[in-house]
């Protein structure tokens, strides 16, 4: 599954192994750190959701 990013070029970010997601945005100025404790993580379930919430509010 193919998944896009609502973001700024140059956007940048970690995942973990439990599922934390952090992300930095240097066009806005902003930083996002969701966490989530699961194993597996699903990562490609949460973390795209997360991420596009994230960018659209700041939109």
């Amino acid at each position: 599954m193919m998944f896009g990013h609502n973001g700024h070029i140059g956007n940048f970010g970690w995942t973990g192994g439990t599922g934390i997601w952090v992300e930095a945005d240097p066009v806005d100025k902003f930083s996002v750190a969701y966490m989530h404790n699961m194993a597996p993580n699903e990562e490609l379930y949460h973390h795209h959701r997360v991420r596009a919430v994230v960018n659209g509010i700041m939109l």
